[in-house]
């Protein structure tokens, strides 16, 4: 028996689509998985900035944490001034120097361009007393109240400028790399593990110098903790948990169905699923 088929509709348009179909789809899985990286590593930093990442609030700093960094935003403050002091001193005995022996060489030294020795120390004088200004209690006070963060997890930046969303192939990764280091060449993977399970308790040994400071710095704050007499001592370091990646890859990836949706769009959207060839 002879059947008679009629093909209607455009078939060499099918037939490009059929072909490319399998490539098509691949790239746009593809794109849809990168898509889902970039959003999970943005809501991590976003979420560390806001102190609740995935919607877990962070656990705040302790006191004694905004007190150690008040302590050092103030020894930074005194520190500039004291390097800014002794740098005009070095300057002006450079200067004295060179034109001492600009004169003993028979050299003509203006006076109305460097001034006498009692000007030009005068001048040195009040220089020192601005930097001197910015080693006061005033200006140590304001250097403490205003040169400390008291967000969890941001205060020099390096562990948000680490979050990476690397890609090769078909396969993202969403985190810290292995080889990723703070400023001071610390590595931010050992920081981010700490922050992310806790860490601790850590047995550190002060020196005399290190608990006296302890001592002023917790006195600050109305509380002492107890180290053994002497002029050393032990203290205890804890670190709490602040998770910023579990929470977010449960809020972005926990509810799989959610999850499925979210990618079928992505696909038909990444899709050339238009008439044209």
């Amino acid at each position: 028996m002879d059947v008679k088929v009629t093909r209607t509709g455009d078939w060499d348009l099918a037939q490009r689509i059929s072909q490319a179909c399998a490539r098509d789809v691949k790239a746009a899985l593809r794109a849809a998985i990168r898509l889902e990286a970039e959003d999970c590593r943005s809501a991590m930093v976003e979420g560390i900035i806001a102190g609740a990442p995935g919607g877990q609030k962070f656990k705040p700093l302790a006191a004694s944490t905004l007190a150690f960094r008040r302590a050092a935003a103030a020894g930074r403050q005194l520190a500039a001034g004291r390097r800014k002091t002794a740098s005009l001193k070095t300057a002006h005995r450079e200067k004295e120097a060179a034109l001492t022996g600009a004169r003993r060489a028979g050299m003509y030294v203006s006076r109305k361009k460097f001034g006498t020795a009692a000007s030009r120390y005068g001048k040195l004088q009040k220089a020192i007393g601005r930097a001197k200004l910015s080693t006061s209690n005033r200006v140590l006070g304001q250097a403490a109240r205003g040169g400390i963060g008291t967000k969890p997890l941001i205060q020099h930046g390096d562990l948000l400028g680490s979050i990476r969303a690397v890609h090769k192939g078909d396969v993202s990764f969403i985190g810290i790399l292995r080889t990723a280091k703070t400023k001071d060449g610390k590595s931010l993977f050992n920081v981010a593990r700490s922050h992310e399970f806790g860490a601790g308790p850590k047995a550190v040994k002060m020196s005399p110098k290190q608990r006296r400071f302890l001592m002023a710095m917790f006195r600050t704050i109305g509380t002492a903790p107890k180290v053994g007499k002497g002029g050393g001592g032990v203290l205890t370091i804890r670190i709490p948990p602040r998770p910023f990646v579990a929470p977010v890859f449960k809020a972005l990836f926990g509810n799989q169905k959610a999850v499925g949706e979210r990618i079928k769009g992505r696909l038909l959207a990444l899709l050339p699923l238009s008439s044209k060839p």
